[in-house]
């Protein structure tokens, strides 16, 4: 699958080794900013930004923080010297951030921050030291890195596309855990986006991305059925979004040996298993109303082109009663001031006590 956060058309990339003055070590200065370059950047505004956020990565795991960001007006209208504040007292900022971690560890560090954009216009600040693995597979791919060490990487640079690479395959390892919060974003809006952590661009590319995993986790569904009807295993199945989405409450239904007729919902993420499962309250509504044993969840998990994991429970009665239980109590107060419910969505972990899945089930693509 292609990497899902890429560089901005901008295509530079900013370093610098960070002084004590970056990192509020010095005794002699109060600077309260990490100072940037001029040219990196540059589709930021240039009036104040105080209430955004940026993407900070160290040691491969990244978040979104509060990003203070601006520049000095010269006289003539011009701005020039970029930089990212500390912020107020309790901002966890990008700035502040990166002084905290500097501050835990040992003195002897060199720092060094990368920068650049991305292609929704969320600026990315990237932490390592000098002892760490990043540093040395950046110097290994060509960049000399000392406690001096400034400048900007751009399409012109030999080693330019390497250290992309390398940055872009460190982004798609470092952003799982927000990736993870993505897709759950997707399915249940809201948060995301009003705490300004991640771009509408993002969402709106995310919506696109998790529609064509929860496709391709039918299509291995559909392929893992059409083995159990060869194989004599049951008589038949309908895959109801097979051509377009149906609307309907299910995915699919296939007729047992015995006649009974099983519908499930396939719950695809290319995560692990844990991930949450989302469900409407229609679809509880359809689980529920159909005899017990007969409505059945498939998680599909740790999707790649090729491969899936598949576990499915048989019996989740007992948890949609529980749910739908407190989703009525809830119409009933909202009743009371003319108020009603017209769709509602759940997000729950597969893990829960009140669900059984069984052992997994591998899946494979033949084409």
């Amino acid at each position: 699958m292609d990497k899902f956060f890429k560089l901005h058309n901008e295509k530079i990339i900013g370093f610098k080794a960070l002084t004590d003055a970056d990192l509020g070590k010095s005794i002699t200065s109060h600077q309260t900013h990490i100072g940037l370059f001029d040219d990196v950047l540059t589709f930021m505004p240039n009036q104040p930004i105080i209430e955004d956020s940026a993407m900070f990565i160290y040691n491969s795991q990244a978040d979104i923080l509060s990003l203070n960001f601006d520049r000095i007006e010269n006289k003539d209208g011009s701005f020039r010297s970029p930089k990212i504040r500390i912020g107020g007292r309790d901002t966890v900022s990008i700035a502040s951030t990166i002084r905290n971690i500097a501050r835990e560890s040992d003195n002897s560090l060199t720092w060094y921050l990368f920068w650049f954009g991305l292609e929704s216009e969320q600026a990315v600040f990237w932490l390592f030291n000098n002892m760490s693995q990043t540093y040395a597979d950046i110097t290994n791919l060509g960049l000399s890195l000392n406690c001096n060490s400034k400048g900007r990487l751009t399409e012109n640079d030999s080693i330019f596309n390497k250290i992309l690479l390398y940055i872009e395959s460190d982004l798609d390892k470092s952003t799982e855990s927000v990736m993870k919060e993505l897709e759950i974003e997707t399915q249940i809006p809201g948060r995301l986006i009003t705490e300004k952590r991640i771009r509408k661009y993002d969402i709106s590319r995310a919506q696109k991305l998790f529609t064509d995993i929860g496709k391709q986790g039918e299509e291995f569904v559909a392929e893992y059925f059409d083995k159990l009807k060869y194989n004599n295993q049951i008589k038949n199945y309908n895959w109801v979004n097979e051509s377009s989405e149906s609307g309907y409450p299910y995915d699919f239904c296939y007729q047992d040996l015995s006649d009974n007729v099983i519908y499930l919902d396939v719950k695809t993420t290319k995560f692990d298993f844990q991930q949450r499962i989302i469900y409407s309250n229609k679809e509880i509504d359809f689980a529920l109303s159909v005899p017990n044993d007969c409505y059945n969840i498939y998680r599909v998990y740790n999707l790649t082109e090729k491969n899936a994991g598949l576990r499915i429970c048989k019996n989740c009665t007992n948890h949609f009663n529980s749910i739908n239980g407190n989703i009525l109590t809830f119409q009933r107060d909202l009743n009371n001031i003319n108020t009603n419910i017209q769709s509602i969505s759940i997000a729950f972990e597969p893990t829960i006590s009140n669900l059984a899945f069984d052992t997994e089930i591998q899946l494979e693509k033949n084409s």
